[in-house]
């Protein structure tokens, strides 16, 4: 079954506010961005802030989901690393030998893949307590975590690394493994910049966290901001420093108008296949569980995906049935 990204669409409720222009889905195979930053205003501050939607459970696989990394050298040894692992996520920096200089994994687990989340993540590595680093999820600050480690003295750490790839949306070095299945809005980097979550989002009438404008920031010599809104040129930086992202196995089908938003104007939070909640198995989800396949055909096996509808809504939804007997779709 395929769901079109302008057919499934659910109202967030309350005010629109900001709407970003533009959102990517990634396929968790061998979609990535990459590009290979300049000199860096600093090796040591450093702010990073997106929303993404994730797509998968992670939690039962070995494979890191690598939302954005860049590796010290071909080793392996990690300059920067984001990721969700087990639907934990984790920061980590290092020095060039693989040691931590920073390394959270958050106690939360970030699974709902009916949800937009806002991660805020600022560093600085002159610090040696716990506030080298503060992480923040929709607006909200994380401060329980499974693993903690803080630099033992102000260190380098090896992000931006100038002359090495950094890739979003998987492994920097390894290619048969840990590519991010999801969404991405309002990716941004700022270097040498601390920076505050309110710098990109706030609360709504509803209480809930939502984009805001981001005209104004500043970002430092390495820095950039993808927005996703050209879908002809899905990696272009519009921070003004051109350090535009190659989008590599991508194309414009990867522009999405699913956004953590609501214009009313077929913009919002869609409702996408759920591949937490299903029942049977032999189940397969892709394209940003905008598509479905059973290969066994059973009228015991079915997939879900979930819509919240307002009092006195009214909704219009769509699916397309491709191949397969004994198939059935229903709204209850």
């Amino acid at each position: 079954m395929v769901l079109s990204n302008s057919q499934w669409w659910a109202s967030s409720g309350g005010d629109a506010g900001y709407v970003p222009e533009g959102a990517v889905w990634i396929n968790g195979t061998d979609e990535y961005f990459s590009d290979t930053p300049p000199s860096p205003s600093s090796v040591r501050i450093g702010s990073l802030s997106f929303w993404t939607k994730p797509a998968v459970d992670s939690s039962s696989g070995s494979d890191e989901q690598v939302i954005m990394q860049q590796d010290w050298t071909a080793s392996g040894n990690e300059a920067i690393q984001v990721t969700l692992q087990y639907d934990y996520l984790i920061f980590r920096l290092e020095t060039n030998a693989g040691a931590y200089l920073i390394n959270r994994a958050t106690s939360a687990l970030y699974r709902d893949p009916s949800a937009w989340y806002h991660f805020h993540i600022t560093w600085n590595t002159n610090l040696t307590g716990d506030a080298c680093v503060t992480i923040t999820v929709n607006g909200q600050q994380v401060t329980a975590f499974s693993a903690s480690t803080n630099p033992s003295s102000a260190a380098d750490s090896g992000f931006p690394n100038t002359g090495k790839t950094l890739t979003i949306g998987k492994h920097s070095v390894t290619t048969a493994f840990e590519y991010y299945n999801g969404y991405l809005c309002e990716f941004i980097f700022q270097d040498g910049i601390t920076s505050s979550p309110s710098d990109f989002g706030e609360e709504n009438s509803d209480g809930v966290w939502i984009p805001k404008d981001t005209d104004g920031i500043s970002f430092g010599n390495a820095g950039f901001h993808l927005d996703f809104a050209d879908s002809s040129d899905l990696g272009k930086d519009v921070s003004g420093n051109g350090l535009d992202f190659a989008a590599n196995n991508m194309g414009t089908d990867n522009f999405t108008n699913d956004r953590p938003a609501d214009s009313g104007e077929d913009i919002g939070n869609y409702a996408t296949m759920n591949p937490l909640d299903y029942t049977g198995g032999n189940y397969q989800f892709s394209d940003g569980n905008l598509k479905v396949y059973q290969s066994t055909a059973s009228n015991s096996l079915q997939a879900r995906s979930t819509l919240a509808v307002p009092p006195g809504a009214k909704i219009v939804a769509w699916s397309t049935m491709t191949t397969g007997a004994n198939a059935y779709v229903g709204i209850c």
